[in-house]
């Protein structure tokens, strides 16, 4: 039980840092300017 809660919680953790990856990218970088679109 518990090793399925941190496996979920890893697993959150992943998808905010990736999202925030992709938020501060399209902050900082002009649309078009990284090779990451």
């Amino acid at each position: 039980m518990a090793l399925a809660i941190l496996l979920v919680n890893k697993a959150l953790v992943g998808s905010v840092l990736q999202l925030y990856y992709r938020f501060y990218l399209w902050v900082v970088c002009p649309a078009g300017t990284h090779p990451i679109s």
